[in-house]
């Protein structure tokens, strides 16, 4: 008999990543899954295998947040599942007294992000301290297990991964550089600036686009669309907002070099950021800012590596186009299956749940 599992998270099902490729590749002849969340009115996406739950969303918080209790409450006492799986920091506690004899892990995708040093400790020891009342606790890195001082024999690493694409062996006679992810704090504004450094040289390389796909606030928006302008970019650069998972091919297609560019702080150094393993397995040698999780990926081969000021991207950018030809795009695809999700949750994902559920999974499919 199947065994359901329950991934529980705020954000719709199909616009977290990591979620999405669970459902995707868990095996189908074990488990079943349910993800439960809310309706943010974004395009519905369906996969098989997944049964989502959806909580409307109306614009009093407090009543939302009621109302997905209650309705959650109703959905386990329904659906009896043989394991939770919360990824989430915000009210573990009260999950947690929901859920105090079902087997339920706490998974921590990433620490705070704040820049006031203040409220990143607060959030933090937030953080570490509900692990104290979860028994099994899953983290994306080593790093940020050590940042928030996790204990490491309850503690499960399930690193970040990507789809491998198969897409065109990459080509360098044009430069089409690509940034996909959050618009929000990332700074992504200093790689335009650095481009158009990079392109006032005496010897710049002129045949480079620039896409870049994502979401955020209106005032990060604003400002990534105004720097285009102001840098008279609007010919070579293009913001095309927030796209979905099915539209995305055509980007890594198009592109021959990832941008995986977000500011050097405490904070996103021990972050891994899914968009650095999209363009490895895309092929894509990538310019990556200079933070602990991204250089213990990054081999020379990969592409290279910048600080977080427009000066050195275009220096990075410099870089990468002189010695453009020496990239191979096949080789860098097959020196990153490790990071493949379908990889992560065989290798991963599912022999945690296995020590969790024990011999409670089916053994003929093991």
């Amino acid at each position: 008999m199947k065994k359901k599992i329950l991934f529980l998270y705020y954000t719709q099902f199909g616009y977290h990543t990591d979620l999405y490729m669970y459902g995707k590749y868990l095996n189908s002849q074990k488990y079943k899954v349910h993800y439960f969340c809310f309706d943010l009115n974004l395009p519905k996406i369906d996969l098989n295998n997944v049964e989502v739950h959806y909580q409307p969303l109306t614009s009093h918080r407090i009543s939302n947040y009621l109302k997905y209790f209650y309705n959650l409450n109703k959905l386990l006492n329904k659906e009896k599942f043989d394991v939770i799986f919360h990824v989430d920091s915000r009210y573990p506690l009260i999950i947690r007294i929901l859920n105090l004899f079902k087997p339920i892990i706490l998974d921590i995708r990433s620490g705070d992000l704040s820049r006031n040093k203040y409220k990143l400790w607060i959030k933090n020891k937030k953080i570490a301290f509900s692990t104290r009342y979860y028994r099994n606790v899953s983290i994306i890195s080593e790093s940020l297990r050590d940042t928030l001082n996790l204990d490491r024999n309850k503690t499960k690493i399930i690193p970040l991964g990507a789809e491998k694409l198969l897409t065109k062996t990459k080509d360098f006679q044009q430069i089409q550089l690509f940034y996909i992810g959050s618009i929000d704090h990332r700074n992504i504004q200093e790689t335009i600036i650095g481009l158009s450094l990079y392109l006032k040289s005496e010897k710049a390389f002129q045949n480079i686009s620039y896409d870049i796909v994502g979401f955020g606030k209106p005032n990060a928006v604003d400002q990534l669309n105004n720097t285009i302008i102001s840098e008279g970019l609007s010919n070579k650069v293009v913001f095309h907002g927030r796209k979905k998972i099915d539209e995305l091919f055509f980007f890594f297609e198009k592109c021959n070099i990832g941008i995986a560019y977000l500011p050097q702080t405490k904070s996103y150094d021990c972050q891994p950021v899914t968009k650095l393993f999209e363009y490895l397995l895309a092929g894509m040698p990538v310019i990556a800012t200079n933070t602990l999780e991204n250089r213990l990926v990054m081999k020379p081969e990969f592409g290279e590596i910048t600080e977080d000021n427009p000066i050195d991207f275009a220096k990075s950018l410099e870089k990468i186009i002189l010695y453009r030809e020496k990239y191979n795009s096949e080789q860098i695809k097959e020196s990153c299956a490790e990071f493949e999700w379908k990889n992560i949750v065989k290798d991963k994902l599912e022999p945690y749940l296995e020590s969790i559920l024990g011999s409670s999974v089916p053994i003929n499919n093991r």
